[in-house]
C-alpha cells in the first residue's frame, strides 16, 4: 500500500499536522489544542468572563493550571490522571462537552488533549495575533530545483513534510487562459492563443504577466472582490431599498488599483479622505466607504436604534476587511473565543461617531418619495470643463454684483427730480402694477416647471417680445416661490392678475391663480371648472374662490382677483405664484399685482413732508421705494440671479457621490449592555483599539480620529500599530483568489473559530515582503503568479486529492467555476458584444418582469437598458441588494448587506438555465454563431474549432468536432421544420443581426454556440 494513504486517516481533521509519518508527531497547541478548546470548550470556559461556568477558565496558562479551591487542578501539567479535564472529557455519565451542547469530543480529539497535558500543556498566543517573523528558507536540494522562489521552497517543504511532490506544470494554453481569467476576469481570445503560443517560451509568461498588469480590465475584476468586502450596492438596502449616489466610489476602487495605489494610501483615503490635509475630490469620493452600510428611509425611524445598527454595521465591517476578526461578535457581550471585550467593540465604534449622515433628517421633507435617495451629505463631482464653467460663472456674478452695490450706493442720496417725478405720477392717480411675470420670472426663489418664453408665430405678446405656453392633458402648474428678488406687500384693494389666451382648437377646462404666503398656498382663484384638485371644496371659501366661467377663446383676457378675497389682508407679504391648468393650450403672459394708488401710503406720507423735516425712516421708505422701481437695479438683479440660477443648476447637473463630512462635536457613545440601545446605563467611551493589540497614542487632550485608525491599522510594530495583521488578512485573501483556498482557510476569520494557517512561514514571508515592497499590491499578485506553485497544473494526484481535497497543501491548482460577472463577461467577449467602456452609472441588463413587484416605498418597476449599455462588464451592473439580479444570484454573488471575505460556490440547475435562457447570454449565443460565420470561411468543422478555441482557448478533439457536428445537423433538421422557432430564437435581444445568413441555418448555429457557452469548460477556471 502507498505509505502516503496514512495520510486518509486524517482527512477529516481540520488542520493537517507538520508531518504524516507512522510515528506520533509532537502535539502544537495552534495547530491541534486551540481548535478543540475553542470550539468545544470556550463558550462555557473561555475569553468571556460573564458567560463563564464554574469559574473554569481555559483561556490562558496561568488560570487552567492553577489550584483548585476544592484541591487540585482542571489541568495538572504533564499529568493527565491528576487533571480534572482529563476525567471529565472521560466521564460517560456527564461528559465534558455536555451531552445537549452536541459537541461531543471524538476519540483522535481526546487522544491530543492526553497527550498535550503529557507533554506539558504548554499555551501559546492565537498565532493571528502575533506579528510575523522571517522564516529560514533553507537550502534543500529538491526544492531548490524546482524553483528559486522563497515561496516555492516553503510550499515544497510543506508537501515534503507530508511526504508529497508538487503537480507538474500547467499546459502553456491552460496557463495562459488561468492567468489571464484570474488577473483580468476576461478570457484570451483565439488570437491572444496564438499569438502566446508563437512567442519565445522563455519570457512569454512574465512578459503576459506584466501586460495583464497592465491592463485596465486588472483594476475592474480586483474591484469585484474589494466590493464584496465592503458591501458597495447601488441600493441603501433596509426598507424601501431606494437607489443612491454612490457609483463614482467603485470607479475611484477600480482606478487605484490600475494605478497601484500602495494599499496603506488606499486604506487612509477610505477611512478618512476627508481628515486628509487639503483632501482632493477623489479623497472625498475614496470616503464614500464610510457611507456604504445599509440605511433607512422610513420616515418613523428611532434615531438613536439606527444610530446604533450603523454604528454595530461599521465596526463589524472595518474588524472584517482590515483585521479580519469578528469583532462585531462583542456587540452584547465580551467576546467568547477571541479576547475583544464589550468595550473594545464600542470604543472601536467611537471612531466613526463623527460621521455625519442624518443630514437629510435635519432638512425639511419636501413631500416626495423618489429615486435615487439623497443620503446627503454628496460630493457633487466636478470635471475640467465644469471647474472651468463655474470659475467663468463666479467672475460674472461678482463683476454684477459690483455692478449692484455701486448702483445702490448711486441711489442713497435723495434725489428732487425722482421725487418731482413721483409726485406727478401720485397727482395723475394711474395704477402701480409690480410685474413678476414678463419675458422672464423676476422673482427669484425656487421655480418648478418648464418655464419657457417662446415666441408664438400666430399669437402677437399681450406685453413684451415673449409668451409662455403650457399645454398638455390633464394637470399642469407651474410656480415660483420663496422669492428672493422680489415679494408682494399686500395693499388695500390690490388684485393678482395674469393675462391669457385659450387656444380655439383646444381650451383647457379649469384655469387657477394661487398665493403662497406665511408658507401657505391655500389662497387660491379658479376659472371654469372642478377639474384642478388643490384646496377643491363644495363650499366657496378662500382657499377656493371660484371666479365663474373661463375667459373667452382667442384673445387676451385678463384673469384678477382681488387678494382680499383669497384671504390676503392688507400687510400679508406675497412670496410665491402660481399658474395652473387642467388640459388645452394656454399662452401665459403678463402677471403680477396691481394697486389702484401709483405708490404705497407709506411712501406718499413720506413724499409730502418737506426734505428737511424727514425722519431718517422717511428716508429710508423713499430710497426703498426709488430703488424698487429703479430699472437699472432690476436688470442688474435679474442678471445677478439668472447667473446664480446658471451656477446652481451646473452644479445640480454633475454627477454625486456620498461622501464623509466629520461633525464638529462627535456623537457619545457609550457601551450598551446586551446590545441594548434604549439602555444609556453604560459608561461612556471614547475611540480606542483593542486593547490587547495596543493603543493609539495622540496629543493631550486629543480625541483619536478615523486617521488615526487608519494609521494604526498600517502602521509598524515599532509605532504600536498593526500593520502586520492587516497585511497578513490582505496577502491571504489573495492567495486564496489565486490558488483557491487561503493560507489560513477562514478569510473572514482568523481568529479563534478560524481555521489554523496550513503554512505559516509562507503567510508570514508574503506578509512582510508585501510590507517591504510599500503595501505594492500589483508587485504582490506579480510574484504570486510567477510561481511555480501557482503555475502547477490543476490535475490531481489521487493520493494527494484524497488527503487534502481542499488544496490547503498547494500540490496542485484548483480548478473552480468562474464568479457570477466573470461567467457574463466571458459569454459576452466571446461573443463579440462586450462593450469596453469603463465608469459610470450602473447598467441594467434585462431581468424577468416582475421581479420588483414586491420592492415598495415608492412602488418601482425595472427600467432595462436598451442601448449598448447592457453589454457594459459585470462590475458596473446595476447592485439592487434586496432583489440581486437573478443571473448573479443563481451565480452565488452577494447581497452585499454585510463583508463578504469568499463567496459560495453552488452548482444547481438554476446556474444551467440562466445560461441556456438568460436573454443575455441567448442574444450573446446569436452574437457568437453570427461571429463564427462571419469570421470563418471554411466547413462546419474549421468553424467548430474556431468556436472552441474562442470560449476555451484549447483546440478540440476530433471526436468533439463530431459531436458538435452532429448537434448542429439535427439543429438544422429542426428548424428547417419549425421555421417560426428559428424566427423565435433569432429575435431575443435589441442586438442587431448581422449578415443574410438563412434564419435556419443561423438557428442551427445559434444552438451550436449555446451548447459551448454552457460547456462545464467555458465557466471553469482550470
Amino acid at each position: 500500500m502507498d505509505p502516503r494513504l496514512t495520510v486518509l486517516l486524517l482527512a477529516t481533521s481540520p488542520v493537517l499536522p507538520v508531518t504524516l509519518s507512522h510515528s506520533e508527531p509532537p502535539v502544537d497547541f495552534t495547530r491541534d489544542i486551540r481548535p478543540i478548546l475553542s470550539n468545544h470548550c470556550f463558550a462555557c470556559h473561555g475569553p468571556d468572563e460573564a458567560a463563564r461556568e464554574a469559574g473554569v477558565n481555559l483561556a490562558d496558562f496561568a488560570a487552567a493550571t492553577a489550584p483548585l479551591a476544592g484541591g487540585g487542578r482542571v489541568i495538572a501539567p504533564g499529568d493527565p490522571e491528576g487533571s480534572l479535564l482529563w476525567h471529565r472529557i472521560n466521564d460517560r455519565e456527564d461528559p465534558m462537552p455536555p451531552r445537549e451542547h452536541h459537541k461531543p469530543l471524538d476519540a483522535e480529539q481526546i487522544d491530543l488533549l492526553r497527550r498535550w497535558i503529557e507533554s506539558g500543556a504548554s499555551y501559546a498566543p492565537h498565532w493571528a495575533w502575533v506579528p510575523p517573523v522571517r522564516p529560514v528558507v533553507d537550502g534543500d536540494p529538491d526544492a531548490a530545483a524546482w524553483s528559486d522562489s522563497p515561496y516555492d521552497r516553503l510550499v515544497h517543504r510543506r508537501l515534503s513534510e507530508a511526504g508529497f511532490v508538487p503537480a507538474p506544470e500547467a499546459d502553456p494554453v491552460t496557463l495562459l487562459r488561468r492567468v489571464t481569467l484570474d488577473l483580468t476576469g476576461l478570457p484570451p481570445s483565439g488570437a491572444d492563443v496564438e499569438a502566446y503560443l508563437a512567442s519565445d517560451p522563455a519570457d512569454r509568461y512574465p512578459a503576459l504577466v506584466d501586460r495583464l498588469l497592465a491592463s485596465p480590465h486588472y483594476g475592474e475584476h480586483l474591484a469585484v472582490h474589494w466590493l464584496d468586502l465592503v458591501r458597495y450596492a447601488d441600493t441603501v438596502g433596509y426598507h424601501g431599498d431606494q437607489e443612491q449616489h454612490v457609483w463614482p466610489y467603485r470607479d475611484w476602487v477600480i482606478a487605484a488599483f490600475n494605478a497601484n495605489l500602495p494599499f496603506d494610501d488606499f486604506t487612509r483615503r477610505q477611512l478618512a479622505g476627508d481628515l486628509l490635509p487639503e483632501p482632493t475630490q477623489d479623497d472625498l469620493v475614496a470616503s464614500a466607504y464610510n457611507r456604504l452600510l445599509q440605511t433607512t428611509h422610513e420616515g418613523g425611524l428611532q434615531l438613536e436604534e439606527y444610530r446604533a445598527i450603523y454604528m454595530a454595521d461599521r465596526v463589524r465591517n472595518a474588524s472584517q476587511v482590515w483585521l479580519g476578526s469578528t469583532l462585531g461578535c462583542a456587540q452584547c457581550h465580551d467576546h467568547k473565543y477571541d479576547p475583544f471585550t464589550a468595550r473594545d467593540f464600542h470604543a472601536f465604534g467611537a471612531f466613526f461617531a463623527d460621521i455625519d449622515d442624518e443630514e437629510h433628517l435635519r432638512k425639511p421633507y419636501d413631500g416626495l418619495n423618489t429615486t435615487p435617495t439623497r443620503r446627503t451629505p454628496e460630493l457633487p463631482l466636478e470635471t475640467e470643463t465644469s471647474r472651468r464653467l463655474r470659475s467663468e460663472l463666479d467672475a460674472a456674478i461678482a463683476a454684477e454684483r459690483t455692478a449692484l452695490e455701486e448702483t445702490l450706493a448711486g441711489l442713497e442720496t435723495p434725489d428732487p427730480e425722482w421725487e418731482r417725478a413721483l409726485a406727478e405720477r401720485i397727482a395723475s392717480g394711474e395704477p402701480r402694477i409690480l410685474s413678476w411675470v414678463d419675458d422672464s420670472v423676476e422673482t427669484g426663489g425656487r421655480l418648478d416647471g418648464a418655464w419657457d418664453f417662446v415666441r408664438d408665430p400666430e399669437v402677437a405678446p399681450f406685453s413684451g417680445d415673449l409668451v409662455r405656453r403650457q399645454s398638455g392633458p390633464g394637470l399642469r402648474q407651474h410656480y415660483s416661490v420663496d422669492t428672493t428678488l422680489r415679494s408682494i406687500p399686500v395693499e388695500p384693494e390690490q388684485v393678482l392678475f395674469a393675462w391669457v389666451h385659450l387656444d380655439p382648437e383646444d381650451p383647457p377646462q379649469a384655469l387657477m391663480l394661487q398665493c403662497n404666503a406665511g408658507g401657505s398656498w391655500e389662497h387660491r382663484a379658479v376659472w371654469g371648472s372642478d377639474d384642478i384638485p388643490y384646496g377643491r371644496s363644495d363650499g366657496d371659501r378662500p382657499a377656493y374662490r371660484r371666479r365663474g366661467a373661463l375667459p373667452p377663446t382667442g384673445g387676451w383676457h385678463r384673469l384678477e382677483v382681488p387678494f382680499a378675497e383669497i384671504g390676503l389682508a392688507p400687510g400679508a407679504v406675497v412670496t410665491g405664484i402660481a399658474f395652473t391648468q387642467f388640459g388645452g393650450t394656454v399662452l401665459w403672459d403678463l402677471a403680477g399685482a396691481e394697486s389702484p394708488e401709483p405708490a404705497p401710503p407709506a411712501v406718499r406720507e413720506a413724499l409730502a413732508m418737506p426734505s428737511s423735516d424727514r425722519a431718517p425712516e422717511a428716508v429710508a421708505v423713499l430710497r426703498d421705494h426709488r430703488i424698487a422701481g429703479s430699472a437699472e437695479v432690476r436688470a442688474l438683479r435679474l442678471a445677478v440671479d439668472r447667473l446664480e440660477r446658471e451656477r446652481t443648476a451646473l452644479v445640480e447637473d454633475l454627477d454625486r457621490v456620498v461622501r464623509t463630512r466629520a461633525l464638529e462635536t462627535p456623537r457619545e457613545v457609550r457601551i450598551l449592555p446586551r446590545g441594548d440601545w434604549q439602555d444609556r446605563t453604560g459608561a461612556v467611551v471614547g475611540p480606542a483599539v483593542p486593547a490587547f493589540l495596543g493603543a493609539i497614542t495622540t496629543g493631550a487632550g486629543e480625541r483619536p480620529d478615523r486617521l488615526d485608525l487608519a494609521d494604526w491599522l498600517c502602521g509598524d510594530v515599532e509605532s504600536d500599530g498593526v500593520g502586520w495583521l492587516t497585511a497578513r488578512v490582505f496577502v491571504n485573501r489573495q492567495w486564496a483568489r489565486l490558488f483557491g483556498e487561503g493560507l489560513c482557510p477562514s478569510l473572514e476569520d482568523l481568529g479563534g473559530q478560524g481555521r489554523p494557517p496550513t503554512n505559516l512561514p509562507l503567510l508570514d514571508l508574503l506578509t512582510l515582503d508585501f510590507i517591504d515592497s510599500g503595501w505594492d499590491v500589483k508587485g504582490l499578485l506579480r510574484s504570486l503568479v510567477l510561481t511555480r506553485a501557482y503555475r502547477q497544473s490543476s490535475v490531481p494526484d489521487p493520493v494527494l486529492a484524497a488527503a487534502d481535497p481542499e488544496n490547503l497543501l498547494a500540490g496542485r491548482q484548483t480548478r473552480r467555476r468562474l464568479g457570477a460577472e466573470v461567467v457574463r463577461d466571458t459569454a459576452l467577449k466571446v461573443s463579440g458584444l462586450l462593450v469596453d467602456r469603463r465608469g459610470g452609472r450602473s447598467v441594467k441588463p434585462p431581468q424577468p418582469e416582475g421581479y420588483y413587484r414586491h420592492l415598495n416605498f415608492p412602488p418601482r418597476r425595472y427600467h432595462a437598458d436598451t442601448g449598448a449599455e447592457q453589454w457594459r462588464r459585470g462590475v458596473y451592473v446595476h447592485w439592487q441588494r434586496q432583489f440581486l439580479h437573478p443571473m448573479l444570484r443563481a451565480f452565488d454573488a452577494p447581497s452585499r448587506e454585510e463583508c463578504t471575505a469568499e463567496r459560495a460556490r453552488s452548482n444547481t440547475p438554476l446556474a444551467a438555465l440562466v445560461l441556456m435562457n438568460d436573454p443575455t447570454f441567448v442574444e450573446a449565443a446569436r452574437a457568437f454563431a453570427e461571429r463564427v460565420l462571419r469570421e470563418v470561411a471554411g466547413d462546419d468543422a474549421a468553424r467548430i474549432r474556431f468556436a472552441m478555441r474562442e470560449a476555451t482557448a484549447r483546440r478540440p478533439a476530433a471526436e468533439e468536432v463530431a459531436v458538435l457536428e452532429s448537434l448542429l445537423a439535427a439543429g438544422r433538421r429542426d428548424f428547417a421544420e419549425r421555421p417560426a422557432d428559428a424566427e423565435a430564437l433569432l429575435a431575443v435581444g435589441p442586438a442587431p443581426r448581422t449578415g443574410a445568413t438563412d434564419p435556419v441555418e443561423l438557428a442551427a448555429w445559434v444552438q451550436l454556440t449555446r451548447t459551448i457557452l454552457n460547456l462545464h469548460e467555458t465557466t471553469t477556471r482550470e
